[in-house]
């Protein structure tokens, strides 16, 4: 396709656009497995870029209703494009909006899950990216903030509804106090590890809304092992993603 726009195969007959501004890693593939998606329910997936989270949920859940906001034109562009390729345009909505300004589009309380591959890194730090698109999407200063989504993902739920996101393990501190901020309670964490001895690179949370609190930290996610194989949980995700 033209102005370096190629189509990736994520499997079941579903194929998203991806370009340099705008594609996914492990992280998507990491974040739609935790963030499961149940039949019938609604689920709003916030800051979308290329739509990879959406087309995983419908091709996991046919009866699942998706909305999704993305404030980056050509990314809007390009995740609504994959979906009627993908024939769930029907399923999916893809607002071009800022998340800040969800009221405008998606009625309050009516989300069963809500997710965000958010910015990784705050204001002022990380070394910024070349391309304006890049920035908005990896740096809070650019963009929202992970405040912005959590007060978002809370308007957004019914009570009891899943808010799931993927963050990076040194702000975990500052993200739980986020989390309280935005009257949020965290539920479930896993770390995830390239490798048994290695360090997290990534973690998941899940957090709900008007629920007692008690947090479960899950066994960690190991993505290879000692030999540097995938593991069995590796290739079941991604298996699990693409069948």
């Amino acid at each position: 396709m033209s102005g370096g726009i190629r189509i990736e195969d994520i499997g079941g007959g579903f194929s998203v656009e991806v370009s340099a501004d705008h594609g996914f890693g492990t992280d998507a593939y990491l974040l739609a497995w935790f963030a499961a998606v149940r039949p019938r329910q609604k689920a709003c997936d916030l800051g979308t870029g290329c739509g990879i989270i959406p087309l995983l949920w419908c091709r996991r859940q046919p009866s699942v209703v998706v909305t999704a906001v993305e404030i980056q034109k050509e990314a809007v562009e390009m995740a609504r494009r994959s979906a009627a390729r993908c024939g769930v345009g029907d399923r999916v909505t893809i607002h071009h909006a800022d998340l800040r300004d969800w009221k405008r589009i998606i009625e309050p309380g009516s989300q069963d899950l809500v997710a965000i591959n958010p910015p990784y890194y705050p204001r002022g730090s990380g070394k910024l990216c070349e391309s304006a698109a890049a920035r908005i999407a990896r740096h809070e200063g650019e963009g929202c903030s992970f405040l912005d989504a959590a007060c978002a993902a809370y308007g957004l739920l019914k009570t009891g509804g899943r808010f799931c996101f993927c963050h990076k393990p040194e702000r975990l501190d500052d993200i739980l106090k986020t989390l309280d901020e935005a009257r949020l309670v965290p539920k479930r964490l896993v770390f995830a590890h390239h490798s048994p001895k290695s360090e997290p690179w990534l973690f998941l949370c899940e957090a709900r809304k008007g629920v007692s609190k008690g947090i479960k930290v899950l066994p960690p996610f190991i993505s290879t092992d000692y030999h540097g194989n995938p593991t069995e949980e590796y290739l079941s995700v991604y298996k699990t993603e693409r069948e």
